[in-house]
């Protein structure tokens, strides 16, 4: 894992920040808030990647493990596509742990570049465009 210090930083207040919720009484994931969710499963960031503004950057996502196989990451980043594609965003990129690397694919990224190192985490630029 990393740092919790370093997991807070400037992009914070230039980013949209998504919480994905199980909806307890249909057992169905929602990006959005009702009266019946009430268990917070996913989060997620997604900001405009410098210097290209057509660019967005998909951060800081993570899904509860006892919910990864249901659908709902997938979800999530279903969500965040969307709305990459309502701000005007022509591909997203994000920086993928290897150990989840075959779900970015399932979700349709590709690889871009080499492996890199985050605190010991290795990691890989992935991209789809949108």
């Amino acid at each position: 894992g990393f740092s919790p210090v370093l997991e807070f930083d400037d992009l914070d207040a230039i980013s949209q920040h998504f919480l994905l919720f199980r909806n307890q009484s249909t057992d169905e994931n929602a990006v959005v808030d009702t009266s019946d969710i009430t268990q917070a499963i996913g989060v997620a960031r997604l900001y405009a990647y410098p210097p290209d503004p057509t660019i967005g950057k998909i951060g800081r996502v993570a899904v509860i493990k006892s919910s990864r196989m249901g659908g709902a990451g997938s979800g999530l980043m279903t969500a965040l596509e969307e709305e990459g594609k309502r701000k005007g965003f022509r591909c997203l990129k994000l920086h993928a742990q290897i150990v989840a690397k075959r779900f970015y694919e399932s979700c349709g990224y590709v690889c871009e570049g080499d492996e890199f190192d985050d605190e010991g985490v290795p990691l890989i630029m992935m991209v789809k465009f949108i």
